[in-house]
């Protein structure tokens, strides 16, 4: 790779990592002030949030990724049709969300305390609409400086105002402290929002585009699409997930409170830890897919090649050494960071899917630069789906073993799809001969 990307992929670590650690402040506080059944719940409403957030942001970040790469001269007419389209699905997605609220607490994740926070946390869906636009747009252009410092305003402001409030909110019960988390989320959002589109004024009066009548919607649309189901069937899974775990634990033989405290420590505790090492892979994973835009552009699949090689092996070693150190290290993170050792055996767990998730990921981003947005969709759902049976079918009888085992198996058979379809699309010489056949 160019000296220039290296350099941006540390600064996206370096950012990442930074964002990450802020996110274990965060965490340590929450599973503190508010326990692990506080933890569970708070995860159910992101379960919302991120359901919300996906189906606003539609996609645009890699869709503007590509085409500003492709087509820099037009990049602000791109920019402007997206902010339209993001914009108006984000407005309607707010005013579902706010007026079926009542019917998504008690009806689908059947817990009243969680009503004033999904109405909350609706707000939020706008700003990341626009966030994801511009985010997009700069992506394109390899100006990852403002996405970076985008995200982390975005966490200090979250997670100052929890500081300074939440401990008031839950002297009223659990519901109210989430609340004001959920809170928390929304001005964090507009707060960034509001920092990336003052960059943007600054940064587009300096560039001169060609003037273009051509709104370039058809070109959003069909890029979008692919990766928006895909987004949208996947936040669905991860939301049917997190509202049956409880529900399947509880006809496993748990209480209502112990399905939502192990809720809370594999997604609010584990999951932090084991995914720390993703700052890594996201920042590679960002700057890939314009890279391999521009490279497939120019039909230089030999470049193609070597890129996703190179790639695709330093994640997965990545992942190996991931899993090892956090195998190690397990009891210690847990003891210091949570003041007990019950998420150690879930930290281990799961880790066992680093190094197929970091190969998954990164094959996402190199498929979908050349354009193959349908058949990583139908991957992700494909493993998305596995887990989610796992969680319905097994968990009943097996417990919380039944959704680990599903989740390193959902993982794993990714992997080796993916694995096909890299070398189907990209090593085979009918593959880097035929350019039609890389768009099949």
């Amino acid at each position: 790779m160019r000296k220039s990307i290296i350099s941006k992929i540390f600064r996206l670590i370096f950012s990442a990592f930074f964002i990450r650690i802020l996110g274990f402040v965060f965490r340590i506080y929450l599973s503190k002030v508010s326990g692990a059944e506080g933890c569970g719940l708070y995860q159910l409403v992101l379960s919302v949030y991120a359901f919300g957030a996906g189906i606003s942001a539609f996609g645009i970040r890699e869709t503007l990724s590509k085409l500003v790469a492709q087509k820099e001269k037009y990049s602000k007419r791109i920019l402007k049709t997206a902010l339209v389209i993001t914009g108006s699905i984000s407005l309607l997605m707010f005013v579902i969300t706010y007026i079926n609220s009542e019917y998504i607490a008690y009806s689908i994740l059947k817990d009243s305390r969680v009503l004033k926070s999904i109405r909350v946390i609706s707000f939020s869906f706008p700003a990341i609409a626009v966030f994801s636009s511009i985010s997009g747009y700069f992506n394109g252009l390899l100006r990852v400086k403002y996405c970076a410092n985008g995200q982390i305003i975005e966490q200090i402001t979250r997670i100052l105002f929890v500081f300074l409030f939440a401990k008031e909110g839950l002297k009223y019960g659990l519901e109210n402290g989430i609340k004001v988390m959920s809170l928390g989320i929304v001005i964090g959002e507009y707060v960034s929002m509001l920092y990336i589109y003052v960059s943007y004024r600054f940064f587009a009066s300096k560039r001169q585009d060609t003037y273009i009548k051509k709104t370039f919607f058809t070109d959003i649309m069909k890029l979008s699409l692919p990766i928006a189901s895909g987004g949208y069937i996947a936040s669905l899974i991860h939301t049917m997930e997190n509202v049956l775990m409880p529900t399947k634990l509880i006809e496993y033989g748990l209480t209502r409170g112990e399905g939502v405290s192990i809720l809370g420590i594999i997604k609010g505790m584990a999951g932090p830890v084991v995914f720390l090492p993703t700052v890594i892979i996201g920042a590679v994973s960002v700057l890939t897919l314009p890279e391999i835009s521009k490279v497939e552009a120019y039909g230089n699949f030999k470049r193609i090649k070597h890129l996703t090689f190179k790639t695709l092996f330093s994640g997965f070693v990545t992942g190996i050494l991931s899993f090892f150190l956090l195998n190690m290290f397990s009891d210690c993170i847990s003891g210091v960071l949570y003041d007990s050792l019950e998420p150690s055996y879930y930290i281990k767990t799961m880790s066992v899917v680093l190094p197929f998730l970091f190969f998954n990921i990164l094959s996402s981003s190199i498929l979908n630069g050349m354009g193959l947005q349908f058949l990583t969709m139908t991957v992700n759902i494909f493993s998305g789906v596995v887990k989610l049976m796992f969680v319905i079918l097994v968990v009943p009888y097996f417990g919380i073993k039944g959704y680990l085992l599903g989740y390193i198996l959902s993982e794993g058979t990714g992997f080796l799809v993916f694995l096909a379809l890299i070398y189907t699309k990209i090593y085979s010489k009918k593959g880097v001969k035929n350019k039609f056949y890389l768009k099949c």
